[in-house]
């Protein structure tokens, strides 16, 4: 080819001229939130890296290698490897006391996956789901993509509240509009750490049967028990009937392994695995979690980072009232990674966040975990990753920058 032709085949190669080649809602959607620098990190909410159970993931590994190389490395099917559906239905007939199937699990990449699923299989442009307020930022952004109407309903310091959800329910239907989904996370809440009585799950249930609404159900969180087990799923309350529940292993084995699964009905099941363009998350890694989840060590392991989480929760508890006590109210949570601190006044998220970083403590502003205004005055504080004596440290430089800013008011 001439040089001539060749030049004429060229094209301006500068990224910015691919700008307008976006997606309209990539402008719309909110950033996500990333791992902080500084020294002391109550932003992310990742586990303890210390309990990582690495040595037994390598053995794992080994085995998987070594007794089914043709079946782990090569596709695996878009519903995920049989024997670890398995396994996970016979885990949720356990603890739902409700017979559950393979057929009725399909495994995702992580729960996040899992609710990209839901939404790209039920949820149209502009059709509605309903949230807490707060709530977990991913829903809320894997929502904004599908580009769905989203309302908020108020929650306390026990969860979503029953009466405002039927209310806000109403008032949707008398503008002709009918919700689809209701996405909530029942157990140790993100943000709040809350978890949801029985009775407002019940009441939750009937209310959502009652106008024909989806239930999505996160229990990312779920095992993670500090003071004894937390009331029965909406999975296991409903029988089964009307609930997507979305479950991961990021939590209780690693957060890197991306491995997670959705549980339904086997309709609702089958429409999700048919909608999935992935060709099936990873039989590796399926083939690996269950060799773990079979051997004697998953359920230590298990009881270790509850017994690790607990000390770090009632630290952290312990910190707050020492060192932060005149400034901010808050609910002791009973498992998960989060307390979520109501900040008195003149205090505002903002403004906290930002001092607080100059003193090396990263925190998060409750605004994140809103659909639109609320927050100002909350902050989510994480316990998780970081060991006893460095919550210690970082809480007391947040009670004394929050002393600060009450001072310099």
């Amino acid at each position: 080819m001439s040089k001539e032709k060749n030049q004429s085949l060229s094209f301006n190669s500068n990224e910015n001229s691919f700008d307008q080649l976006f997606a309209s809602i990539v402008d719309k959607l909110p950033i996500n939130t990333s791992l902080s620098p500084l020294r002391y990190d109550l932003n992310a909410g990742v586990p303890d890296r210390d309990s990582l159970p690495a040595t037994a993931l390598l053995a794992a590994t080994e085995h998987v290698l070594s007794h089914d190389a043709g079946g782990a490395l090569t596709y695996g099917g878009q519903q995920g490897y049989l024997p670890l559906r398995e396994w996970i239905a016979t885990r949720t007939s356990h603890l739902s006391n409700i017979e559950t199937n393979a057929n009725q699990i399909t495994l995702t990449s992580g729960s996040a996956h899992g609710l990209q699923n839901v939404a790209l299989t039920f949820l149209d442009q502009n059709d509605t789901v309903i949230l807490g307020a707060p709530t977990y930022p991913g829903a809320i952004r894997t929502f904004q993509a599908r580009e769905a109407n989203i309302v908020t309903v108020t929650q306390d310091t026990e969860g979503l509240i029953p009466e405002n959800l039927l209310d806000t329910i109403n008032n949707l239907k008398e503008k002709s509009i009918t919700p689809k989904l209701l996405y909530l996370i029942p157990t140790y809440d993100n943000p709040t750490g809350t978890t949801l009585p029985l009775e407002r799950r019940e009441a939750i249930i009937k209310i959502a049967q009652d106008n024909n609404i989806l239930i999505i159900e996160d229990e990312a969180y779920a095992g993670l028990d500090f003071d004894g087990v937390p009331p029965p799923s909406l999975y296991a309350i409903a029988e089964g009937e009307g609930v997507i529940q979305l479950g991961t292993f990021s939590k209780t084995i690693a957060s890197g392994l991306r491995v997670g699964w959705i549980t339904s009905s086997e309709s609702i099941v089958k429409t999700l695995v048919h909608m999935r363009f992935d060709n099936g998350a990873s039989p590796f890694l399926h083939r690996i979690v269950l060799h773990f989840l079979e051997s004697d060590e998953y359920v230590p392991h298990v009881n270790k980072l509850q017994s690790i989480y607990r000390k770090r929760r009632d630290v952290t508890e312990l910190s707050l009232r020492k060192h932060a006590g005149p400034y901010v109210d808050f609910t002791k949570p009973n498992g998960g990674f989060f307390f979520w601190l109501s900040l008195k006044d003149p205090l505002t998220a903002d403004e906290l966040r930002s001092a607080a970083m100059e003193s090396n403590v990263a925190v998060t502003s409750g605004r994140t975990y809103y659909f639109g205004p609320g927050g100002e005055n909350k902050i989510r504080l994480v316990f998780s990753a970081l060991p006893t004596t460095d919550l210690e440290n970082a809480v007391e430089i947040l009670g004394n920058v929050m002393k600060t800013l009450v001072n310099n008011s």
